[in-house]
């Protein structure tokens, strides 16, 4: 397995220090289950992966991992995630339809969020914990919904045609 100090083929694995966690990268590989050991020789805490298909099974066997990026454009359903109940830091690259729920509450570690909005990310606006949130597409025309997130301290948004408004910046 390369590190950040060698010379890599593109799209090979490699482990790399992101956001001050030891992430194992895979971007074009996908999941294989020889990555559970690089995962325990490497000290990995993160994971970013690319998933071709709708297979996130694996994810049940990561259950330390204390930071994921997910690009996952199949993926049918995100329920898996809720598991990794040691997430600190999450991006979300998947679709906005269908709708995939998933229960934030289950995070309660959880200080920096990207996520892609869905419907079924309706939670994630209990996340009281939550520092830092970066949404592509927010749902709403003001900022109401966000008030309840009382330790947020950095919002940014993506393609927010849909905000009309500043209403609730105070609560922020």
């Amino acid at each position: 397995m390369a590190s950040q100090e060698n010379i890599n083929p593109v799209g090979s694995p490699f482990v790399s220090e992101r956001t001050g966690l030891q992430t194992l990268v895979l971007a074009t590989a996908g999941w294989k289950d020889e990555y559970l050991e690089v995962i325990h020789s490497e000290r990995v805490q993160a994971l970013a992966i690319r998933v071709p298909d709708d297979g996130l099974s694996f994810l049940g066997r990561l259950t330390e991992l204390r930071g994921l990026t997910l690009s996952a454009g199949s993926v049918r359903q995100l329920a898996t995630l809720e598991a990794l109940t040691e997430l600190e830091d999450l991006t979300l690259n998947t679709l906005h339809r269908p709708k995939m729920p998933v229960d934030f509450g289950a995070f309660s570690k959880l200080k920096r969020l990207g996520i892609y909005w869905n419907p079924g990310f309706e939670s994630v606006f209990a996340c009281e914990q939550l520092q830092s949130l970066f949404m592509f597409g927010p749902p709403d025309a003001d900022l109401t919904r966000f008030g309840g997130l009382q330790g947020l301290r950095r919002l940014e948004f993506s393609e927010g045609r849909r905000l009309r408004s500043l209403d609730g910046a105070d609560q922020l």
